[in-house]
């Protein structure tokens, strides 16, 4: 696990860093792209204020980086479902409408526990959660599971830097929306795309530790059997 987690801090210092770039080219008015940064860099004498500029990007990067760590997990659930008493996916794992890869009536009669408290939340995480601890070590579940802690940190980051350009913007709103609406498509469009993923993978993470205690193999689904008529 110890190439999973430089792989994790590599993608986050990069992440960072792509977005703290932008707001540097957003606060200095210049369009986005690979160009116009190159031409800070060979022409920085030229460019007044760049220091200044510079440095709040730096002091962004880092405050993004800080805050990703320390953070705790249950507050970073809770920005990706938009809930904090059910910011985890795990919550709602034994009763959802969403396609699961196994029979949801088997899994019930599995855990008594779960229909027993009628589907609270709490219950289903805990009984979820004591699965989980059998079945940490699998493979399977280990690699879903640093996906879906890696996407998770990269979308509190976008969320994060989406509040800080918006912040600029409304500060800088004379900006030509030629230069702002790249802006605008990529800090909200990455956030966007890293919601819809965070979920689906966090809902994938919880559903291969059920099918991994009730025995599936990874790939296998188990369907209620259709009988004849």
């Amino acid at each position: 696990m110890k190439l999973a987690q430089y792989f994790h801090r590599l993608m986050v210092t990069l992440y960072t860093t792509f977005n703290a770039v932008m707001i540097y080219l957003f606060l200095l008015n210049l369009p986005f792209g690979y160009e116009p940064f190159a031409a800070t860099l060979i022409h920085w004498d030229e460019i007044e204020g760049i220091g200044s500029v510079a440095a709040t990007a730096v002091i962004a990067a880092v405050a993004g980086m800080l805050l990703v760590v320390r953070l705790g997990a249950e507050w970073k659930n809770a920005l990706s479902y938009f809930s904090v008493k059910l910011g985890h996916p795990a919550c709602t794992v034994f009763m959802t409408t969403r396609r699961q890869p196994f029979d949801s009536a088997a899994v019930l009669k599995a855990y008594p526990a779960v229909k027993e408290s009628a589907f609270a939340p709490d219950v289903q995480f805990q009984v979820w959660e004591s699965v989980y601890r059998k079945h940490a070590g699998n493979t399977l579940i280990m690699s879903t599971r640093a996906y879906w802690h890696l996407l998770r940190d990269l979308y509190f980051l976008s969320v994060f830097y989406l509040g800080i350009f918006l912040v600029v913007w409304a500060l800088k709103w004379g900006v030509p929306f030629v230069i702002s609406s790249p802006y605008v498509f990529v800090f909200g469009a990455q956030a966007l795309f890293l919601l819809l993923s965070v979920r689906k993978v966090g809902y994938r993470f919880v559903d291969n530790v059920l099918a991994t205690d009730i025995g599936l193999k990874p790939g296998e689904t188990a369907e209620p059997k259709k009988t004849r008529r």
